[in-house]
């Protein structure tokens, strides 16, 4: 595709729009196939298909707006109820939400799409539609009674394009123009009868119904106008908006040449918009439309021309919503890294004032007080900053629901996704990286945990099996469990497994729970056949190792013939943590906070070494093992266990171990630097920060100094 001929700024507006609806039109399909009288998920789709298509035309792109114009005749069936939900109409239009994404993916510059996936699912949609033997009629051909009931207004008045310059125009006025006697409306009709052009509605400022005011204007507007007038003209038609700081008349490129097919889509807008009947066998009437329903884009123009009017000089009200921007992932990084330097020289400060109190009391009490005020801010600013990043966890969850339709097809089972907690809310960061370990929890549940039919009959269960996620806060963390009511994980066919492969002794004595933690172990499986899912041996020690870059953790509980729950544990965020400093010999580590249970100064009595257990501690009558910092870590010379240490009680994974320290320093947030650029990954260390006084101090990754402590003991 030559990407040279679109506008930039045009496209990245399309990009944004596009990328939102697509998600918002799968979860509609999926939504109307469990309920194929859904008059809200189909009327959503069809809407989703018109803006894409809208904003298409906008940038010109023909090959993807033409492709839309199918796809948005075929739900104009459905709505008209002449057509029916079947499964097979929603695989066509999931298969071509694949193609957009394609599309769009191609036309960001990330992917070369195949364009013969969209030419095969075109093909299909047509079948559909029952046009696949109909031929095109050109627009030449139409009668002369058909060119007359299109209302011109719809298509834009057809300008020379030999003199056409080309504009995009922003246009967001404040949510109180309602209540000052604006209509926006106008003002849409007003450009569209300037030339050629094309609107897209922003929907994203638009609350739940239950907050929904409806003397508040939420909805902004896109067009890209071609147009002979010039820039003061535009000008002159907002001359009563030129204060708004959403409004806003750009001059762009020259838009490129009217082919055949354009010609042909323009023609065919008012027949979508409209929602004229592709068939003549088809009722005017609408099975799902509302009767006062208005379609977005150029149809929702109203046709009654009103002149220009003056803006009241009403005093405007407090916004109370506040509004929404895009704002740049990179952007949001950067803020977050300033806020993190920010926490760093505010701990400088602090040790500076710790030394000027000494030479200066009176002057030290001074700087302190500053300093605590100021530590407040920076909290408070810290705070704002993370809420920024802070998303809700439903989008990395809806997209399973399509994995798990897709395998109900292909395998013939009866699943049924059900979601809870979805706005619960984590960093970005780590929303985004959760999604591979979710898709492969998902699948495992669905390949090897859920029965067929048969089987689930057989044990008395419905033939529908069910797989909850579910989110929740607790603890400081973000708890996520992935749950389904299948067959259960047998511990002995997996101890077994693991005895034949080599990776337990025969007299090893394990746990359940111990059992459970073989099958995060690299290249172990317990499938019988492999398939696309499962059973290649790969891919749960995978999910481990990014749930642990993540500085999280993963649980399992499950009883046989009952189901499976797999529980993971994350931080809210990244960035920034919770940390105890503590010293052995003379390097300063930090340990996440929410990890430690409690500090203990052992006696000697306390210590023992035990068979096949290695050193231990006894605390309370429970014995733990235990790493010596200072021997991991090949400080200069080993610690010798005595009274004068001090033991860290840490629990991660449900597991627990003592680590023993020298002392314990303060406790105080700690910005985390990532290592992994400049150095090879060292275990047991997580990162680095950077303290008050200059020095570094390591990070301690817990996940591994568990497991390190275990394999030694």
């Amino acid at each position: 595709m030559d990407l040279s001929k679109f506008d930039p700024e045009a496209v990245k507006l399309f990009l944004e729009e596009a990328t939102d609806m697509q998600d918002q039109i799968e979860e509609s399909l999926l939504t109307l196939e469990g309920d194929p009288s859904n008059e809200d998920a189909v009327n959503n789709a069809f809407r989703g298909f018109h803006t894409i298509k809208g904003g298409a035309g906008m940038i010109g792109f023909e090959e993807l707006q033409k492709y839309t114009h199918e796809v948005e005749f075929l739900l104009s069936d459905v709505r008209g109820g002449s057509r029916n939900v079947t499964e097979e109409l929603i695989s066509a239009l999931l298969s071509s939400i694949d193609c957009l994404r394609g599309f769009c993916s191609e036309l960001e510059g990330k992917d070369n799409f195949d364009h013969t996936l969209a030419e095969s699912s075109l093909a299909q949609i047509r079948i559909l539609s029952g046009d696949s033997n109909k031929p095109e009629e050109p627009p030449k051909q139409k009668s002369r009674k058909q060119s007359e009931s299109i209302p011109q207004e719809s298509v834009g008045k057809s300008t020379p394009k030999d003199n056409c310059s080309r504009y995009l125009i922003r246009l967001k006025f404040s949510e109180d123009i309602l209540e000052s006697g604006g209509d926006p409306i106008v003002l849409l009709k007003d450009f569209h009868e300037q030339g050629e052009c094309y609107v897209t509605p922003h929907c994203h400022s638009i609350p739940d119904l239950e907050f929904l005011n409806p003397t508040k204007l939420y909805l902004h507007w896109s067009l890209v106008l071609s147009t002979t007038k010039t820039m003061k003209e535009l000008e002159d038609i907002l001359m009563f908006f030129v204060d708004e700081e959403g409004v806003e008349i750009k001059l762009i490129q020259g838009p490129p040449e009217e082919t055949k097919i354009k010609k042909d889509i323009n023609a065919g807008i008012v027949e979508a918009t409209t929602e004229k009947p592709r068939h003549s066998n088809v009722q005017e009437s609408s099975k799902f439309k509302s009767p006062n329903q208005e379609e977005p884009g150029l149809a929702s123009i109203s046709q009654k021309s009103k002149p220009n009017f003056p803006k009241p000089n009403t005093p405007k009200k407090k916004d109370e919503s506040g509004g929404s921007i895009h704002v740049s992932n990179l952007k949001l990084d950067k803020l977050m890294n300033l806020v993190g330097e920010t926490v760093i020289n505010q701990a400088r400060l602090k040790e500076f004032g710790q030394e000027l109190r000494l030479a200066d009391r009176r002057m030290g009490d001074i700087y302190q007080q500053i300093v605590y005020d100021s530590d407040i801010v920076v909290r408070e600013l810290q705070d704002q900053v993370m809420n920024i990043r802070m998303v809700p966890i439903k989008g990395t969850f809806l997209p399973l629901q399509r994995i798990v339709r897709d395998y109900c097809v292909s395998s013939g089972k009866k699943i049924k996704l059900q979601i809870f907690g979805g706005e619960t809310e984590l960093d970005k960061n780590v929303s985004e990286k959760l999604g591979g370990p979710l898709k492969h929890l998902v699948r495992n549940a669905m390949d090897h945990g859920i029965e067929s039919i048969e089987k689930r009959l057989e044990k008395g269960k419905s033939e529908e099996g069910t797989i909850c996620l579910r989110a929740f806060h607790g603890e400081g963390h973000v708890f996520i469990e992935v749950q389904d009511d299948g067959a259960g994980i047998n511990s002995e066919v997996i101890f077994k497994k693991a005895l034949a492969k080599g990776l337990i002794d025969e007299k090893a004595e394990l746990d359940e729970q111990a059992i459970f933690r073989l099958l995060f172990h690299a290249g172990f499986s317990t499938a019988e056949n492999v398939s696309d899912i499962s059973g290649r041996g790969v891919g749960m020690d995978v999910v481990r190792q990014e749930i642990e870059s993540l500085r999280g953790s993963i649980f399992i509980d499950s009883k046989v013939g009952m189901g499976s729950t797999f529980q993971i544990k994350l931080p809210l965020t990244l960035a920034i943590i919770e940390g105890m400093l503590v010293q052995v010999e003379d390097q300063v580590f930090t340990i996440p906070l929410l990890s430690i249970l409690e500090s203990i100064r052992p006696t000697v009595d306390q210590f023992r070494t035990m068979q096949k257990q290695g050193e231990v501690i006894e605390i309370r009558g429970e014995y733990l093992p235990v790493l010596n910092l200072s021997k991991v870590f090949n400080l200069e010379r080993e610690k010798k266990i005595n009274e004068e240490e001090i033991c860290v009680i840490i629990e991660n994974n449900k597991m627990r171990c003592g680590l023993l320290v020298d002392r314990i320093l303060d406790q105080q947030q700690v910005v985390i630097k990532s290592m992994k650029e400049n150095f090879f990954q060292i275990p047991g260390i997580a990162g680095a920060t950077i303290l008050g006084d200059g020095r570094v101090s390591l990070i301690l990754d817990l996940p591994s100094l568990m497991i390190m402590s275990f394999k030694q003991n």
